[in-house]
């Protein structure tokens, strides 16, 4: 199941164009979940990282492709 299927309109991904200091381009995404804080703060903080995790996992598979920092080709 992909994010947006699971978080609907909470969830976003934008891409935008970062550019360096010698001029170069990088391809980026911003990426995150709008989360509903939980019935205490351990809790949140538990789901929290729980959603950072799948969207770690997400954008790892979805962008393994792509180039970027540290790419050599």
């Amino acid at each position: 199941m992909t994010p947006r299927e699971k978080y609907g309109a909470e969830f976003f991904c934008q891409p935008f164009k970062f550019r360096k200091a010698d001029g170069s381009e990088l391809q980026c995404h911003d990426i995150g979940v709008c989360i509903t804080p939980k019935h205490d703060a351990q809790s949140t903080l538990a789901y929290a990282w729980e959603v950072l995790r799948e969207l770690a996992e997400w954008s790892c598979k979805e962008f393994k492709d792509r180039k970027g920092v540290g790419s050599h080709k």
